[in-house]
């Protein structure tokens, strides 16, 4: 608390005043918060430096992505019975909220970010366009921001291409970041103008599958260690696409260690129900045993590797067996573990800014989730979270993860190469003791002093000028 300054009383903290506080802030007020901060925003990041994947460039502008975070969070009311709980247009159900948001290739830092619902009554959307119309609306407010500045930062294409309103087609304009589940998007065309870089299942390409690890090089094993990638050419709904068949090292030995242990689950609970068909006590029609042995072995990959056979018509004749294929282990091993397949029509971008790009996403994301569950429930029993009230918290935690995000970029750049979790983690670590000494006839005495740091924390500390709040020594 000492380090707040002026106090703050703690009455103007009371969540009633704080849902009061939300009404007040219009959507106009969030646009002129937005822009205000945009050039701040600028000048910070032209304080970091250039991208890590551009410090040898010629060309010191920022590239910036469109990402898209559907599932942002589900807006919970707290009452289930009555109207009290009932939002707009007597929608008395959960919100589920997606967030859009304009982010640095650099770092993931948000610049301008919109907030929809789905919803089929939304006044922001409609279910058969809501990417498309999303991607519009970001380009337009960025191209806006950006017009506003006096240098040519973020530059969206030509002048003349700004002047007549046309979406930004010059080969620095936004890319818009596609993951799987809309794979079928980048094939179609090109996001109105704008780059795409979108990933595919990497088995509708069994060609790249194929292809031997002698054929891949090293992305940049400073920032990407364990990545190593294949750079083609492959035809994608009928385009002809540069491809970036990707393998990870640490991604390979995670989807090993996860089927493992969904293994070793599923056959510790098939040697259960087969003991309990051969002892008598599971008489279960045959019907109910196929369908608790689908349930068993529902883990991905469980069912390529694990093969059961239940004979018997019976309840008293069903007997189970089990088996795993130590092959089809192998070959998911050799053509899946690991693998991603990125396509892109950024052909004057490096292997390391395209996969940067497509896991700026996950950066967001990720934040997003550690300021915030992905269930928020309303303040209290009778208060509904409206299509305004989630703009406004929305827009809250997107000032969190920007500051985080700064924070992080910074860190990187002094040679810490840190998740937002472990940032915060190395950070936490920092204590304060503070230590009382018994009176002997006055006040009690009192000395704050700082717990050890490690050589990271150190850093961090020296980084972020955390000494000005350190106590005196």
């Amino acid at each position: 608390a000492r380090f707040v300054r002026p106090r703050i009383d703690p009455d103007l903290l009371d969540r009633r005043r704080f849902w009061r506080a939300m009404s007040r802030i219009t959507e106009s007020h969030l646009e002129q918060l937005e822009a205000a901060l945009f050039p701040r925003l600028v000048h910070a990041l032209s304080e970091v430096g250039p991208p890590l994947s551009r410090q040898a460039s010629d060309d010191p502008r920022v590239p910036v992505l469109a990402v898209d975070v559907p599932a942002f969070a589900t807006y919970a009311r707290t009452s289930t019975t009555g109207d009290r709980g009932r939002g707009n247009g007597g929608d008395s159900g959960d919100r589920l909220a997606g967030l859009g948001v304009v982010v640095t290739l650099d770092g993931a830092v948000p610049l301008v970010s919109d907030v929809y619902w789905h919803r089929e009554d939304s006044r922001r959307d409609s279910p058969g366009d809501t990417f498309t119309a999303l991607v519009r609306r970001l380009a337009d407010r960025h191209r806006s921001l950006t017009a506003q500045r006096p240098d040519d930062w973020g530059d969206q294409g030509s002048d003349d291409s700004r002047d007549r309103g046309d979406a930004p087609t010059g080969k620095d304009g936004i890319t818009v970041v596609v993951d799987a589940g809309q794979s079928s998007q980048p094939g179609a065309g090109s996001f109105a103008g704008l780059h795409v870089v979108a990933s595919l299942p990497p088995g509708d390409h069994p060609e790249l599958l194929a292809v031997p690890a002698s054929r891949r090089r090293a992305v940049d094993p400073a920032r990407f260690p364990g990545v190593t990638a294949y750079d083609t050419r492959i035809r994608v709904a009928g385009v002809d696409r540069r491809a970036v068949a990707l393998h990870s090292r640490l991604l390979h030995d995670a989807q090993a260690r996860g089927l493992a242990q969904d293994l070793a689950s599923a056959t510790r609970r098939l040697d259960e129900l087969a003991a309990a068909l051969r002892q008598g006590t599971q008489r279960l029609p045959r019907e109910r045993v196929l369908a608790e042995i689908a349930r068993i072995t529902r883990f991905r990959w469980v069912d390529r590797v694990l093969s059961t056979t239940l004979t018997g018509t019976e309840p008293a004749d069903l007997r189970l067996r089990w088996s795993v294929d130590e092959s089809a282990r192998a070959r998911l091993a050799q053509e899946v573990f690991g693998r991603q397949l990125l396509v892109t029509d950024h052909d004057d971008w490096s292997v390391a800014d395209v996969l940067t790009a497509y896991r700026a996403r996950y950066r967001i994301e990720g934040t997003l989730r550690h300021w915030g569950g992905p269930v928020i429930g309303s303040p209290s029993t009778g208060w509904r979270w409206d299509d305004h009230r989630i703009a406004v918290h929305s827009y809250v935690r997107i000032l969190a993860t920007t500051v985080t995000h700064l924070m992080r970029q910074s860190a990187q750049r002094e040679g810490l190469d840190l998740s937002v979790r472990e940032l915060f983690d190395r950070l936490s670590g920092i204590e304060e003791t503070e230590l009382r000494y018994r009176s002997t006839g006055g006040r009690p005495r009192t000395r704050r002093i700082l717990a050890e740091r490690d050589a990271d924390q150190e850093r961090l500390f020296d980084l972020f000028g955390l000494a000005r709040y350190a106590p005196d020594p």
